[in-house]
């Protein structure tokens, strides 16, 4: 698979996962009308979706004398990020779901300029362990530096 075709597919899949998440709940069809993609190509990045657990699926609409529309709808607690804010008092650890909703009480751990990075992995990585959360089910890390001056190189 070309890089060309991956960046399409990854826009695709973005595309679809951004129009569930503002409206909630759509069909397969609803959604191919929306993209401009075919139904087949629908049904191929929702299995990719369903298979990532990005998505999920409900309630069959009314049929219409067919088969009955099955809706999909985001499921955005089944995936978290971590938010690190870095200030001048400490590191501020949060880990959300995919809409923005905590998971957990952040926490603000000790933070000195001095101290090596890897001190802060470990700092972090032992919240996430209290918190019961497995870094393996993390899908980024957001970082917000909110005062460069004291970070002298970042």
């Amino acid at each position: 698979m070309t890089s060309t075709s991956l960046s399409s597919v990854a826009i695709n899949l973005g595309q679809i996962y951004q129009l569930l998440v503002q409206s909630e709940r759509l069909s397969r069809l609803q959604l191919a009308q929306q993209t401009g993609l075919t139904t087949a190509s629908l049904t191929k990045f929702g299995r990719l979706l369903l298979k990532l657990k990005l998505i999920k699926e409900i309630s069959a609409q009314k049929s219409t004398g067919g088969r009955r529309a099955i809706n999909l709808t985001p499921t955005p607690e089944q995936h978290q990020f971590l938010a690190v804010r870095l200030m001048s008092s400490g590191l501020e650890v949060s880990v959300l779901d995919l809409s923005g909703q905590a998971m957990v009480q952040p926490q603000l751990l000790e933070f000195c300029s001095e101290i090596p990075p890897t001190v802060w992995v470990k700092q972090i990585l032992a919240y996430l362990s209290e918190q019961a959360i497995r870094p393996s089910h993390l899908l980024a890390v957001a970082c917000l530096v909110e005062d460069e001056q004291w970070l002298p190189g970042l």
